[in-house]
């Protein structure tokens, strides 16, 4: 069982329900829907910086989104990147 311990850079918390790595956006989506319909308890969490978690059981969803997409471009003299 995962815990905030594992997934924060404060390497504080406690054990997690249920965790999810998603890199894919329709899944994180679909799960953020499902657990808004049946109310269940939902954290999303980045890298895990500046995140302070209790050292309770959290006894809900939390989703570490894993779509790391960096793109990129040049344009002319300009660099545009997109996250």
């Amino acid at each position: 069982m995962t815990s905030f311990r594992d997934i924060t850079t404060l390497a504080v918390g406690g054990q997690i329900a249920d965790f999810y790595d998603i890199d894919n956006s329709k899944e994180i989506i679909d799960l953020i829907k499902t657990t808004d319909k049946q109310k269940t308890p939902l954290c999303v969490i980045g890298y895990g910086a500046n995140t302070l978690a209790s050292d309770d059981l959290f006894s809900g969803v939390v989703i570490r989104p894993q779509n790391k997409k960096i793109e990129i471009t040049s344009q002319g003299s300009s660099v545009i990147i997109t996250a």
